[in-house]
């Protein structure tokens, strides 16, 4: 409990240091405090950040650490982007639902590469993960067309996910908490097949 409370104590100091330091408008507002950087900064940034934590919270449950997660996205976030243009041989475009599918298969397959590493070539997951954040990385460039960001404007379904309002919410933001991935996560972090009865894993 006293660990909480100073670590809330520590976020309350640093939220009035940023205030205090933080620009204002030309009306005098806080620039910090705007309802605009509230969103930008909070709401859809946690919203990415908080899925990946779903699963993070599972790897780490289970005595390991992935710090690869980011890269991961990043690989996945481009092989949606070019499903739905059209741009992977043999898939047709235009498919919300398959450009999902293949992101979450990428994704998967990224995965199953780190736990082969840890478990089969018996590698420690932080060195193993921090091998893979680089590589995946690189993969991300190197599987998007020259390198650059795949355009998915002219897909207003897709681009919908990530910009669109539910009641004046973002969709991202609504869809966080209900979300399957999100409940799955939190489900299997809590199941007693992950949990170790005071026991710790060695992961060295």
């Amino acid at each position: 409990q006293k660990e909480k409370g100073f670590t809330l104590i520590e976020l309350l100091v640093v939220i009035a240091i940023v205030t205090w330091q933080s620009p204002r408008s030309q009306a005098g507002d806080i620039l910090f405090l705007s309802w605009q950087n509230l969103m930008n900064s909070l709401a859809q940034a946690i919203v990415i950040v908080g899925l990946l934590a779903v699963g993070q919270t599972v790897v780490i449950v289970a005595g390991a650490l992935d710090i690869s997660v980011g890269s991961i996205a990043s690989v996945a976030s481009v092989t949606s982007a070019m499903a739905i243009a059209g741009l992977i041989m043999f898939l047709p475009g235009g498919s919300m639902q398959l450009a999902i599918v293949v992101g979450i298969i990428t994704g998967g397959l990224l995965g199953v590469i780190n736990g082969l590493i840890v478990t089969v070539l018996k590698v420690n997951p932080i060195i193993a993960t921090l091998g893979t954040l680089a590589a995946f990385a690189g993969l991300a460039f190197l599987v998007a067309p020259g390198g650059k960001p795949v355009g998915v404007v002219t897909q207003p379904e897709f681009t919908w996910l990530g910009t669109g309002r539910l009641f004046a919410i973002r969709r991202q933001d609504a869809g966080t908490c209900t979300d399957w991935r999100t409940r799955l996560g939190f489900y299997i972090a809590k199941s007693s097949i992950f949990t170790w009865s005071g026991q710790s894993r060695d992961c060295g």
